[in-house]
């Protein structure tokens, strides 16, 4: 097991034993961390090949990365051609400085997630970065927790508890950045992110700018945060504030290193002399420029060469022959290769490879390959008797090398897998191509000159949509595979995976390749629609047993799904007219409360709606269990065309859900701009209540979406309105730190000591989560700093609970009175003993806490930590003349507190310094 793994098991083993009193471990650390994990998030730096001997070592003596690693905050950006070496640089480096920290960093934090184009779509999206990252720093610092678990039990509040908790991004967004600057305002935090570039040309970039936005609040709030981050040159065409690597430019020589090792294997074979040897690594280092990946791939064929009895000259030329640049080496085995009697099932392997939803096994390729054949529904039998099907994995695992010429590899998974994607028990052996460049190049062009070479009789045309011809494929193969499999009733997931290989994959991806498939469609089957009405029970049925302990959000049916929802979720227009024409459904609700309009107003998907209002579906239908309209579910989503085309139909703009409200505060909470425009204008009451956050303004202003803020005080949103969770706009923007809003508040006249919400005002919300600059700005603008109210009573209540010596220390420069009585803890004193903070207990007896003042629950700071076992705080309290034997609260008296939290020691020390036992 590796070292990363090794901490967070032993983390979550202290995290499931614990029970510290500062809300920072309990009984949920456990469901938390699950809520945020997934089973493949280490994966890809675990399969990432492991760096040849000697090489990679340069990095460690450049000048820019000594620059990044000297500093306590900055961003390292590796960048690089395809195929250059990136991530295993960026493997080499976390694991180099995981194992053998600089002196004065033992005990950093090291956080990575490596992006995967080719897995799983948590693997290769932004949102699985950001569970993962939160997963490992909140198993990692306990100072963290308090404020994921409060996010975390809030939406439990809202939408329940269950194991398919779903974390919006953004929230995991903010949650991260306050974990990372948190941690690294006590220890040095160190975040590694490879392939920046496998999220896509639109998530790259952003994801760019965030580590930039979190590099320059690490600086500015002086901070010990290390970024690393690797992307090929595009999408992120520069990074001014990065201090640069280039990758090609210093590779050279682990390049030649690697080859001169491969060549050296090779000398025992007859005729390698070292004349030939020199010149072939000669040959071969200059032309791979930079380039890794290259070398990677032509050292297995020249070997081959070699084997086959090729002289110096023969291989020589051959290599003149072969292009230098990546794309067209892999055209040259597309075509020189793979044997042409090959390319058929090669091209189909290859569609799997690049469409598949997430990795396939080598159990489940031996399927996929065979399950294309429609004439099995006509001529049922049993898969072994397919022709051409592979009988077992380890035949597979040789074929593969034929029907790819050396592009695709077998790596493993994750040891044993607790989610349905998966299904299967035990190692797993996942079929995948050998890099992303390969990947880019199928996609691009090489698939279609595969197809043309294995089918010369047939073409792709320009005008025929390839790419939704190989989802075609992709789901006729599963829709024949599922309608083949007639599994037995009461089948537990385990028997299912053992009996019907390929059935977890062909039922959670069956609607997904269908949707993908587009007209392309219409060429799946004969009688697809009556085939897909016959088996949809059965479909419902065998996808909740798979999905019953899945971590996906978005894949559990619930009960009461019907033909009708799946078709208007994944816009299977013919199917909804079939159904309109042969079923009364349409209108039906599962057990969320969701209708088909739901479905079809969530994914924007106009003509369905158009259909299903036609026959006779309500536009303005409420889910009876969210209370959400249609025009809510699109305004949510940001499908701007669908609300539009509701607004022609004269929907209730103003109609709230039961915690959303309205489609605006939808639209202005996820920051939507051009919907919240449109609804607006269309008449929009920017001033109506409702939902979580009472009005639009609160929402937008939680979220942090300052345009939406400004649309909606540039169309008279009252900047006070009161209601919701915080009570006013301002206390929420304070809460999130977004000093931007705040100001753009303030400007337009908030009112900085408007009382009410959560935290009383937005100085105690700016205070309790440690953001440092937004308490000064509602200082500057008058904020009465001993205003009372709220959960902690008061500001300095919140910041001593916090932890937070520098807010303590500004609120007490601005004159908070130290022994103000109220909220959840009594006083400062007390909250600051409960959290167990020994700097700030200092802080608050040196500006005179009374250490004797008596609060509701726990009568004084001395009974606190008694109970809690804080034995240097119990002294430091002793030594500013506590009363040991002061009476009243939960436990009568400091002993007897310390004797009900069996605190031994602790009872020693109060016995010692006079306490009596009554």
């Amino acid at each position: 097991m590796d070292s990363m793994s090794m901490s967070f098991g032993n983390a979550l083993s202290s995290l499931q034993l614990g029970s510290n009193h500062g809300g920072t471990i309990n009984f949920n650390s456990p469901v938390i961390l699950k809520s945020l994990a997934f089973p493949q998030m280490l994966d890809r730096r675990d399969n990432i090949e492991q760096c040849h001997a000697s090489t990679c070592e340069w990095i460690l003596e450049m000048e820019e990365y000594k620059t990044w690693m000297g500093s306590r905050h900055g961003l390292l950006w590796v960048k690089g051609k395809p195929g250059a070496g990136k991530s295993t640089l960026m493997a080499f480096l976390y694991e180099k400085l995981e194992k053998f920290p600089e002196n004065d960093q033992r005990g950093a934090i090291q956080l990575d997630f490596f992006f995967t184009a080719r897995g799983t779509e948590l693997q290769r999206t932004p949102l699985g970065m950001f569970r993962s990252l939160l997963n490992q720093i909140y198993a990692s610092d306990e100072t963290v927790r308090c404020a994921v678990r409060e996010a975390y039990e809030k939406r439990c509040r809202l939408f329940g508890h269950n194991d398919e908790h779903k974390w919006p991004q953004k929230t995991l967004e903010e949650l991260l950045t306050s974990a990372i600057l948190t941690s690294a305002n006590q220890k040095q935090v160190r975040v590694f992110v490879d392939a920046l570039d496998e999220t896509g040309a639109e998530s790259a970039p952003q994801l760019a700018a965030y580590f930039h936005r979190l590099s320059t609040r690490a600086e500015k709030e002086k901070v010990s945060v290390q970024i690393c981050i690797s992307c090929r040159h595009y999408p992120i065409i520069a990074s001014p504030q990065a201090v640069e690597i280039c990758v090609e430019d210093h590779n050279r020589r682990d390049i030649a290193t690697y080859i001169d090792d491969v060549l050296a294997d090779m000398e025992n074979e007859e005729d390698i002399t070292e004349t030939m040897k020199e010149e072939l690594m000669k040959e071969l280092t200059g032309r791979a420029n930079g380039v890794f990946q290259w070398v990677h791939i032509m050292l297995p064929l020249l070997q081959q060469r070699v084997l086959d009895g090729d002289s110096l000259d023969e291989v020589s030329s051959w290599l003149n022959e072969v292009p230098a640049d990546l794309e067209e080496v892999y055209t040259y085995i597309l075509n020189n290769v793979i044997d042409e009697r090959n390319r058929g099932q090669s091209f189909l392997l290859f569609q799997w490879l690049c469409f598949a939803e997430r990795s396939l096994t080598l159990t489940e390729v031996r399927y996929a390959l065979v399950a294309e054949n429609t004439k099995i529904l006509l001529s049922p039998k049993p898969w072994e008797k397919v022709e051409g099907f592979v009988d077992s994995d380890k035949r597979m695992k040789r074929k593969l090398k034929a029907l790819s010429g050396g592009l695709v590899e077998v790596v493993s998974g994750q040891e044993k897998s607790d989610n349905s994607a998966w299904g299967f028990d035990g190692p797993l052996q996942l079929v995948q191509v050998v890099h992303q460049s390969v990947n880019d190049f199928l996609s691009n062009k090489g698939l279609e000159l595969l197809h043309l070479s294995a089918d010369k009789s047939s073409s792709l045309e320009c005008d025929t949509a390839p790419f939704s011809k190989f989802q075609a494929t992709l789901y006729r193969s599963c829709l024949v595979y599922f309608a083949t499999s007639n599994t037995p009733r009461k089948l537990t997931k385990k028997q299912l995976i053992q009996s019907y290989p390929f059935l977890a994959y062909a039922t959670e991806n069956l609607f997904i390749h269908a949707e993908k498939s587009a007209e392309s469609r219409i060429d799946v089957l004969n009688n697809e629609i009556d085939t897909l009405q016959r088996l949809f029970d059965r479909w419902l049925s065998i996808h909740r047993c798979f999905s019953e302990e899945s971590t996906s959000q978005d894949t559990f049916p619930p009960l009461g799904t019907k033909l009708s929802h799946v078709a208007a979720l994944y816009n299977l227009v013919d199917v909804i007219e079939w159904l309109a024409s042969n079923s009364n459904d349409l209108g039906s609700e599962d057990s969320d409360g969701n209708t088909a309009f739901h479905f079809a107003a969530r994914r924007g998907h106009i003509t369905v709606a158009k259909i299903l209002r036609q026959n006779g579906a309500d536009c303005g239908v409420k889910n009876t269990k969210s209370g959400k309209t249609p025009l809510i579910e699109a305004a949510e989503n940001g499908n701007l065309e669908f609300v539009e085309w509701l607004l022609t139909g004269g929907v209730n703009l103003d109609q709230a859900a039961h915690d959303e409200g309205s489609a605006l505060h939808a639209a202005s909470e996820n920051g939507h701009h051009a919907v919240v425009t449109m609804l607006l204008e269309a008449g929009a009451d920017v001033n109506t209540q409702g939902g979580l956050f009472g009005n639009a303004l609160q929402a937008a202003t939680y979220y942090g979406n300052i345009e939406a803020v400004q649309l909606l005080l540039d169309a008279g949103a009252d900047v006070n309105a009161r209601g919701g969770e915080y009570g006013n706009a301002l206390q929420a923007a304070a809460r999130q730190g977004n000093i931007k809003v705040v100001q753009l508040l303030l400007d337009t006249s908030a009112n900085v000591n408007a009382q009410g919400g959560k935290y009383g005002n937005a100085l105690q919300a700016a205070a309790r989560h440690r953001n440092i600059k937004v308490v000064q700005i509602l200082l500057d603008a008058h904020a009465d700093v001993n205003a009372q109210g709220g959960r902690y009573g008061n500001a300095l209540q919140a910041s001593a609970f916090n932890g937070d010596t520098k807010v303590v220390q500004i609120l007490l420069d601005a004159h908070a009175d130290v022994n103000a009585q109220g909220g959840r803890y009594g006083n400062a004193l007390q909250a600051s003993a409960f959290n167990g903070d020994i700097k700030v207990v200092k802080i608050l007896l040196d500006a005179g806490a009374d250490v004797n003042s008596q609060c509701a629950t726990y009568a004084s700071a001395l009974q606190i930590a008694s109970f809690y076992g804080d034995i240097e705080i119990v002294q430091i309290l002793l030594d500013a003349h506590a009363d040991v034997n002061a009476q009243g609260g939960r436990y009568g008296s400091a002993l007897q507190a310390a004797e009900s939290g069996g605190r031994i020691t602790i009872v020693q020390v109060l016995l010692t310094a006079g306490a009596r036992e009554i």
